[in-house]
């Protein structure tokens, strides 16, 4: 029985295998035809839009002042008034340093400008009394000088006048006549009087300034040249006072800032130094802090609107400062965005930016429509058949992404994308205007 069923399979083997060589080598050189599979899909025709853009970045919230209170002088610290998380105001005492030596130095400071202040006040007041002494004796010659030229002038003039009467005498009574003669013993007599007021107005002038006028301006600029002296020794310690207070102010820190103590870094007795600091003081106010690219860099701009959300609550602010000089790790320019309401956030949070760099004009993709196997990519269609096509995103709003990649013109697969494969066939149902 075993072995009929045996024959039984040999025999179907063998014809089975005669089938397929009589088909293998049969003469009919006609194909096989089967239908090839079409797939039907929407486009969308790519064209440029406009949208919003936004420069997304991931921060850390840090306050937007920090004062380093650091003592300008080396000291022991006597106190620190302050704790931390401490709220403070301006002009809050934060610590001290010992300052004996310093109320030492102002003390002297202060002695010494009172001496210079006495000198110099007595200097005045000699350069004062020279001054008008010398006024008074340069008047009283220039007074004596006017009066011996008003003298010769009116002297003059007199011996004028007898001049002309004496012409008059001798036109009317004749030359030799006893008025003629009269009048010119009298002219002589005026004449010589003028000349000889005027020789003695000339001498005077000739002879310059009197003696004890100068004399009197010697001392008067001598007695000038001690208060000039005595002024400079005044300006002197009174700046050496200045610079003792400074001193004195300098075993001090004061906030320079309402805020709140951050940390305390030394305590009483410990050596305080200029290069560290003693107390960290931050403002109420904080800022998000990000680095941005060297490919940003110029995009970025004071003065652009952003967004900031923390714990999932967004608030708003702008862009205030941005670093000039990369940071020396990350190569990245520090950005700092303030914050409008900053009461709900705190130091060291994460903070996501999304900086608005206002209306931007290309080819915006809804996001949905990107795929990605390593590499973002669409799917478009030419001559009716599936092209994969890398792109590259550029910025994101929303639900909306800026692409590179793609030409105006090209056919994007919206709908069916998710069947086919680069060189399927497909048919478009319908297109889609990127408006």
């Amino acid at each position: 029985m075993r072995k009929n069923r045996w024959q039984v399979i040999v025999i179907v083997l063998m014809i089975i295998t005669g089938i397929g060589i009589s088909v293998l080598f049969s003469d009919n050189d006609e194909p096989v035809v089967t239908d090839e599979k079409v797939t039907q899909v929407r486009v969308l025709n790519i064209s440029e839009t406009s949208n919003d853009e936004f420069a997304k970045y991931i921060g850390v919230i840090q306050p937007k002042t920090i004062q380093q209170a650091t003592f300008a002088t080396i000291g022991t610290i006597e106190r620190v008034y302050v704790t931390e998380g401490q709220n403070v105001k301006k002009g809050t005492l934060l610590a001290s340093i010992d300052s004996q030596q310093a109320q030492i130095q102002v003390r002297n400071a202060q002695e010494n400008l009172k001496a210079a202040d006495s000198q110099r006040r007595q200097a005045a007041a000699n350069m004062k009394a020279e001054e008008q002494d010398y006024l008074n004796k340069k008047d009283n010659a220039d007074e004596a000088l006017e009066m011996l030229k008003q003298d010769y002038l009116i002297k003059q003039d007199i011996a004028d006048q007898a001049f002309e009467q004496y012409q008059s005498d001798l036109s009317e009574f004749g030359e030799g006549s006893a008025q003629a003669n009269a009048s010119f013993i009298d002219y002589t007599a005026k004449n010589i009087e003028a000349t000889t007021a005027k020789a003695e107005y000339d001498a005077s002038v000739a002879n310059g300034t009197p003696v004890e006028v100068d004399i009197a301006y010697s001392r008067y600029q001598a007695a000038k040249a001690s208060y000039d002296a005595a002024n400079s020794q005044y300006t002197i310690a009174k700046n050496n006072l200045t610079y003792a207070n400074n001193n004195l102010e300098s075993t001090r820190l004061f906030a320079s800032m309402d805020g709140f103590v951050v940390k305390v870094v030394s305590n009483s007795g410990e050596l305080a130094t200029p290069l560290a600091p003693v107390v960290v003081v931050s403002s109420y106010q904080m800022s998000a802090v990000i680095g941005v690219s060297q490919t940003m860099i110029n995009t970025i701009k004071t003065g652009q609107n952003a967004e900031i959300t923390v714990n999932q609550v967004n608030y708003v602010g702008k862009v205030y400062e941005i670093a000039k000089i990369p940071d020396s790790m990350s190569r990245t320019y520090q950005a700092y965005i303030s914050i409008d309401d900053y009461s709900q956030v705190n130091i060291g949070e994460t903070a996501g930016v999304s900086i608005d760099l206002g209306v931007r004009t290309g080819i915006w993709l809804m996001l949905n429509i990107i795929q990605n196997d390593g590499e973002d990519y669409v799917y478009i269609v030419v001559d009716d058949r599936i092209v994969k096509r890398k792109v590259i995103l550029t910025t994101i709003n929303n639900q909306m992404v800026l692409t590179t990649g793609l030409s105006i013109g090209d056919l994007v697969v919206i709908e069916g994308g998710r069947l086919v494969r680069p060189g399927v066939r497909v048919k478009i149902a319908e297109v889609i205007e990127n408006e």
